[in-house]
């Protein structure tokens, strides 16, 4: 039943006021209405009243007050009023005003009321018809909406950037499930740091799309809104021409075939859903290319373009591709790409004094994350503190 519908015809509200020299001081010093009938005087004493009377409407406006705040439980509008003043109102005399619903119309959402006020002999001294417009059709009150609670996928989370990513997440209040492949202890020591917090071990470039997704869907109880895609393949150090095309291919099989057979099957999903965030966390090698790191870059690449393919492939369904490209961060794989004297090198080197952190990416992919942020797409996130442009 709607508040409109609650709204009983017969219902009545009373108030009682005093007339007072104070209460119409205030009435004549807001309308500024001096009309010499309201004050003692040659000309009042002169009217057959043989005095002054009070203001009709210094009394009336109360009805306003019963209407408004009493008689109709919601929001609504004056729209009309005739009030008619029967009897003289005097200085100490006693109100009892009265508002009354005689009739409705559901459609127009109009109602209609009787007014009227008397005084302490009984006698009616004023009396009227009003209407009023029920707004609750057109302004609704809001409720407040719970916020949905997103899932998220996260491939390669149990150390490193991945790991800081998960936690940051978990932290925000999105059920996470990460995938690792080996790592069973820390792995389950990070699920046991928060209740948001799932694992799932996965072999990313064997294990089948369809059944890593169902079974993280059971894990998470529900659709993956968030894919994250942050594993870490091997590094093959050397020449492009030179580790031979196995190990590009290799490196490719890793991040472009097993992100592409994952996203096929949970962007369908989000598409249905009208919700979808896709991040690949790429690297500044695709900027800024580094020698004898050849397959490790091609397969980076290949992935950060099928990225932007995709978003504009699914851009009108809500769902987003976006990639983050962090520059020399501080994990354990940092050793795989620069020893301690080149670290030391590219950290003075950078504008900012400083190599990257995990918590530079894992603050900017909880921002992509989320539902505020409809209209980042495509983009290659540079993290670099300006090293990189």
């Amino acid at each position: 039943m709607t508040s409109f519908e609650k709204i009983k015809i017969n219902k009545v509200v009373k108030k009682k006021i005093k007339i007072t020299e104070n209460l119409v001081k205030k009435f004549t010093n807001l309308t500024q209405d001096h009309n010499p009938i309201h004050s003692e005087n040659k000309i009042s004493n002169s009217t057959y009243f043989k005095g002054p009377i009070v203001h009709g409407m210094s009394y009336a406006i109360f009805f306003s007050k019963l209407i408004g705040n009493q008689l109709i439980n919601g929001p609504s509008i004056w729209l009309s009023q005739n009030f008619n003043f029967k009897r003289k109102v005097l200085l100490g005399d006693s109100l009892t005003l009265e508002c009354r619903i005689i009739s409705k119309n559901n459609n127009q959402k109009i109602i209609k009321v009787y007014c009227s006020g008397k005084n302490q002999a009984n006698q009616i001294v004023i009396d009227g018809y009003g209407e009023i417009k029920y707004l609750s059709t057109y302004f609704q009150e809001s409720k407040k909406k719970s916020k949905k609670i997103r899932k998220a996928l996260i491939i390669g989370g149990s150390s490193g950037i991945g790991e800081k990513i998960v936690r940051t997440l978990a932290n925000d209040n999105l059920k996470v499930c990460f995938t690792y492949k080996n790592s069973h202890k820390a792995a389950n020591k990070i699920v046991k740091s928060n209740k948001n917090i799932y694992s799932y071990q996965s072999d990313f470039i064997k294990d089948d799309a369809n059944t890593v997704t169902k079974n993280v869907e059971k894990i998470l109880g529900g659709n993956i809104d968030i894919l994250i895609l942050c594993a870490s393949e091997r590094i093959f150090h050397g020449k492009a021409l030179e580790i031979g095309y196995e190990k590009i291919q290799s490196n490719l099989d890793f991040s472009l075939r097993s992100s592409y057979n994952l996203c096929q099957k949970v962007v369908t999903k989000m598409k249905k859903n009208k919700f979808g965030r896709v991040i690949n966390i790429g690297s500044t090698l695709t900027e800024k290319i580094a020698p004898n790191l050849s397959s490790y870059i091609i397969s980076k690449q290949a992935l950060k373009n099928l990225i932007q393919v995709l978003s504009v492939e699914y851009a009108d369904e809500n769902v987003t591709f976006n990639s983050i490209s962090p520059y020399y961060t501080e994990t354990k794989m940092l050793s795989d790409v620069l020893d301690e004297t080149n670290a030391m090198v590219e950290k003075f080197k950078n504008p900012m004094n400083r190599l990257g952190k995990t918590t530079d990416v894992a603050n900017c992919v909880k921002f992509l994350c989320t539902e505020e942020n409809n209209y980042i797409n495509g983009q290659n996130i540079i993290l670099s503190g300006g090293a990189v442009n």
